[in-house]
């Protein structure tokens, strides 16, 4: 086969061109850390790699999860404590309206506070994390728990003379409606008469009422009545996927911590109406119900503090998992610098070494054998 001067010279600049791309690629992989930048470079190495990096996702994502999980019961944790200090406060509350040495007065300003103490639980049981509620069940995005001054149907038998006492005192003036055993509405008046500030009725002689029988009565509180559950049920479980296939509860129902033994907002309501009618002995009574109350908010704190060392344990393995991808991506993708640095220092000598040999060889014509 017949070599021209032009072949030649094409060979020697596809030869530089070989040596300039090997030189570049290991600048490439020094200056970037990597072995392999695209499929072609390390078929088996990026498969490998692709399937590991779908694992580190998953494991990325459960991390996130976690995190979200921890901060919902960081702030369960928080109102549970805030709980537990309130049970605390009507304790020592309960004990000083119970004791003989004080007046009706004492026993109202100590009303006063506990009527306080039940906003502040109404506050903390409708704690959000976000814009969801923490102790709502899996109804997240309705408010658990509210006040409300009203009472409607309440039932009562009235006594021949005296007064009956209804749920609550202070109560509105003229709010109160009673109904017969048809709903036929009683006049005030006429049929009874209402002692508004201590909440207590009697029948009037001469009216419609039959004494011994039983009514129906409506009416508003000048303070909290009860407080009402606002959803079915908060026993519904709030799940965080930590592992795959491993869902995780983070939340504590607002019935566990608060009536799975002892209606913590109706036993406030109870002893604040006592010491509304200075009556110490009904809010001695109330003292075991507080200390059953207090147990059950100290059962559910320890309930979050499980369950908050349990997803910290899961979040230290994923720790471990994620560092062990990420090597063995490392292992897959990275560069051996030392390997690449003694590998671009022979690239280097190599493209020299072609420069100079094909301006020599470039350089020769027919000009330089006549001379």
């Amino acid at each position: 086969m017949r070599v021209t001067s032009g072949m030649v010279r094409q060979g020697i600049i596809n030869n530089m061109n070989s040596a300039l791309a090997r030189l570049q690629l290991s600048q490439t992989q020094i200056a970037t850390g990597k072995r392999v930048f695209k499929p072609s470079d390390d078929p088996a190495s990026i498969s490998r790699s692709i399937n590991i990096r779908a694992l580190l996702a998953d494991t990325e994502q459960f991390k996130r999860n976690i995190e979200d999980g921890l901060g919902w019961l960081e702030h369960s944790e928080a109102a549970v404590d805030d709980m537990s200090d309130i049970v605390t406060e009507l304790k020592e509350i309960a004990i000083k309206g119970a004791s003989d040495t004080i007046d009706a007065q004492e026993r109202t300003a100590l009303g006063e506070q506990v009527e306080m103490l039940i906003q502040r639980l109404a506050d903390s049981a409708n704690t959000r994390y976000g814009q969801r509620y923490v102790f709502a069940g899996s109804y997240t995005l309705t408010k658990p728990y509210s006040k409300s001054p009203e009472v409607s149907g309440e039932a009562f038998a009235v006594g021949t003379t005296g007064w009956t006492e209804l749920a609550n005192p202070k109560l509105v003036s003229a709010s109160v409606v009673v109904r017969g055993p048809l709903g036929e509405v009683r006049t005030e008046g006429v049929d009874y008469e209402v002692d508004y500030a201590l909440g207590r009725i009697r029948r009037l002689a001469g009216g419609g009422m039959v004494a011994g029988a039983s009514y129906s009565v409506d009416y508003s509180a000048e303070t909290t009545a009860r407080v009402v559950l606002n959803v079915p049920d908060t026993a519904g479980e709030v799940n965080r996927e930590v592992a795959q296939g491993v869902r995780q509860p983070v939340n504590v129902g607002g019935e566990e911590i608060l009536s799975s033994s002892v209606d913590a907002f109706s036993l406030l309501v109870r002893v604040k109406n006592a010491l509304f009618r200075n009556d110490g002995g009904t809010v001695n009574q109330a003292l075991d119900d507080i200390d059953a109350a207090l147990d059950q908010v100290s059962a559910g704190l320890g309930k979050i503090g499980a369950t908050s060392k349990s997803i910290d344990l899961a979040s230290a393995r994923l720790e471990s998992e994620a560092v062990n991808l990420k090597g063995l991506i490392s292992s897959l993708e990275d560069a051996n610098l030392a390997e690449v640095a003694v590998k671009l220092q022979g690239e280097q000598y190599a493209y020299e070494a072609a420069l100079a040999a094909a301006s020599n060889i470039l350089n020769t014509s027919l000009i330089n054998f006549l001379k």
